[in-house]
């Protein structure tokens, strides 16, 4: 019986996961890894990886786990277009390094990069520098950063948004980003914490 595509997955989805299926199988023959090896230097399960492959799952991978690929064998992401085709919105990524332009800390500090338009109309904008205080209480109006669940992936993405409680909402004029308020419920939707300080670091 021959395969064919699930019911449930669009044409660009499926030209999306074919596209990054080839950006695996280029990695593997470059570096000369397995595909378990792929998974497990980049901190992923092997069966995430696997189930990437079989055409009977409609899980596209998220922006994250391919970033956290590309960053362990040091390569490229897969081309922009791609990435605009199957990606609603990418995740927030940590900013590792703290930069002294955002002192003084608050009690529990956290820093990260606006790697999304969610919240360009109140400027914030990608490769912006943003510090959240995980000890207050986010009012009404904030903006924030919060664990929104995927099911799929059975893990966390971040997501920026402005907090008008009960809902996070955005304010974009992406068509790209998802525009529906998502509901604070501390189970699915969680709010790490508000936005403190902000940055927009000079470039080269």
């Amino acid at each position: 019986m021959a395969k064919g595509k699930p019911p449930s997955i669009s044409d660009k989805a499926i030209s999306v996961r074919q596209g990054i299926r080839d950006w695996i199988i280029d990695l593997e023959r470059r570096f000369q890894v397995s595909r378990a090896e792929v998974a497990n230097r980049s901190g992923i399960k092997p069966s995430t990886v696997y189930r990437w492959f079989d055409d009977q799952f409609t899980h596209v991978p998220s922006y994250s786990a391919l970033q956290r690929i590309a960053d362990a064998f040091n390569i490229g992401m897969p081309g922009a277009p791609l990435l605009k085709q199957g990606f609603s919105e990418a995740p927030t990524e940590p900013f590792v390094t703290p930069t002294a332009e955002l002192e003084p800390s608050p009690a529990d500090p956290s820093d990260w990069t606006v790697t999304t338009r969610a919240l360009e109309l109140a400027g914030f904008l990608p490769g912006d520098v943003l510090r959240i205080d995980k000890t207050a209480l986010p009012r009404s109006g904030d903006a924030v950063i919060a664990d929104v669940y995927d099911f799929d992936r059975n893990a966390p993405e971040k997501r920026i948004r402005f907090y008008e409680p009960p809902y996070l909402t955005t304010r974009t004029m992406d068509p790209a980003v998802n525009g529906k308020p998502l509901i604070v419920d501390g189970e699915r939707v969680v709010i790490l914490g508000p936005v403190v300080r902000s940055v927009r670091l000079r470039r080269a």
